[in-house]
């Protein structure tokens, strides 16, 4: 049996060709040359780049040591952020874990926790029935794996106290489990732009996402952004994707595993653009073999027919997949309010700030 594994496919995203007039077209030169050493760029490369020269004591190692650690200590992880990188996280664990990832026993998930969101909101029965999940009997010490619990907590500034509120509510449960105390709390600061940060990256590597292959997604991404002209420019499709739209709008509804797509991109923008253009997303090929009718055609294959072209096609619901579409859209964002000055938005924030 031969020890070299196969190399996972590489294909690049489809998008249709940007609506964008010779003079937009320089105008998205220009601001593509002033983001293109931004942190929002360059971060995917820089953590990879580091990783790859300077392996124990790069930022990507660190953050895979504590996931493998937080891993082989507990057995339901609870995720508490707000804004985008709830969203972000969620896009994550939709498109990149088993679908029934949380039904599965232990052995079925590779010995990878159970993953829960929480402080995205503050729904009183969703945070009772969670508790219900994570707390176990109250007079109970777990020292059974099966028991242990732990939470990743992204600070988000306490803008409205539902990231604080909820982690106080669950610390009673975690505090009585037998998890060292560095695994069983782990709160991070909140990001910006990027979804490419200790804030997604560690509880995604912490349920089994393969994060190296995501950040080489999101690197393709980069460089197709620096290389393409603005006719076929991904960035600048979804800038303008049709001759009289500034903007895309998502439309997810063939796989609703991309459904926290359009959330996370409404987070991190400034609110919705003037005249957005709806646009699908397609996905090329099934994660797993796909379901085929009694005429052995796919299922979503059958879904589809009768209707238009998506304009943005991924080739299929892979980590290097989502990192590509991530980051794109992430660019984008950088890119527009270069364009469009005055948009001003703190990335801590989900709606407009006034300017200073």
């Amino acid at each position: 049996m031969s020890v070299i594994r196969p190399r996972p496919p590489e294909d690049p995203l489809l998008v249709a060709l940007a609506a964008v007039s010779s003079e937009e077209a320089t105008l998205f030169e220009v601001a593509r040359a002033e983001v293109i050493g931004g942190e929002v760029v360059r971060r995917p490369a820089d953590l990879l780049a580091d990783y790859g020269t300077n392996r124990m004591s790069s930022e990507l190692f660190s953050v895979l040591a504590r996931a493998r650690r937080i891993r082989e200590s507990i057995d339901r992880l609870v995720f508490v952020a707000a804004g985008p990188t709830h969203h972000a996280m969620r896009i994550l664990f939709e498109t990149c874990c088993h679908p029934l990832h949380n039904h599965l026993d232990r052995g079925e998930r590779g010995g990878r926790p159970r993953l829960f969101f929480a402080g995205n909101d503050f729904d009183g029965d969703a945070i009772a029935g969670l508790l219900d999940i994570v707390a176990g009997p109250r007079a109970a010490v777990h020292d059974d794996l099966l028991d242990r619990v732990g939470i990743v907590a992204i600070d988000d500034g306490e803008r409205d106290g539902t990231v604080r509120g909820a982690v106080d509510l669950l610390r009673p449960a975690i505090d009585r489990s037998s998890v060292l105390p560095e695994e069983r709390l782990a709160e991070l600061p909140a990001p910006g732009i990027s979804p490419f940060t200790a804030a997604t990256l560690l509880p995604a590597a912490i349920v089994g996402i393969d994060v190296v292959r995501l950040l080489e997604g999101a690197v393709a991404m980069n460089d197709r952004f620096a290389e393409a002209p603005p006719s076929t420019n991904p960035v600048a499709f979804c800038l303008r994707p049709a001759p009289t739209a500034r903007g895309v709008r998502l439309e997810c509804g063939e796989s609703r595993r991309l459904a926290a797509v359009s959330s996370w991109l409404d987070a991190i923008r400034a609110g919705p653009s003037h005249a957005e253009a709806t646009v699908a997303v397609s996905i090329g090929e099934p994660r797993r073999d796909p379901l085929l009718d009694h005429h052995g055609v796919p299922w979503a294959v059958r879904a589809s027919l009768g209707s238009d072209v998506a304009a943005i096609r991924m080739p299929r619901l892979d980590e290097h997949a989502v990192g590509q579409l991530l980051q794109m859209l992430a660019i984008a964002t950088v890119v527009g309010r270069r364009l469009d000055p005055d948009t001003i938005f703190d990335t801590r924030r989900e709606e407009p700030c006034p300017p200073n």
